[in-house]
């Protein structure tokens, strides 16, 4: 498989992980960014995750598919039905 340049990258290859340091959650997990994908790995807090526009204009996501409503009491978002 060719490697890929900086430059040929596209938003596709990033991924997003819930910071440890986050006001709600604790985890003993360990953290998937290195310095190999520490350009495409990028750290969430948890506010950030708590956001609306995190999801629909960060990650992509569609209102007509996600459903965001539980995000203001503190949940997460739901495949629509």
């Amino acid at each position: 498989k060719r490697e890929q340049t900086q430059e040929q990258r596209t938003e596709k290859d990033s991924m997003y992980e819930l910071s440890a340091k986050n006001d709600r959650l604790s985890s003993d997990s360990q953290t998937s960014i290195s310095e190999a994908n520490a350009d495409r790995v990028f750290p969430v807090t948890d506010r950030q995750a708590m956001e609306e526009t995190f999801y629909t204009e960060t990650l992509g996501w569609s209102e007509a598919v996600w459903d965001f409503g539980a995000l203001t009491s503190g949940g997460l978002p739901a495949l629509r039905r």
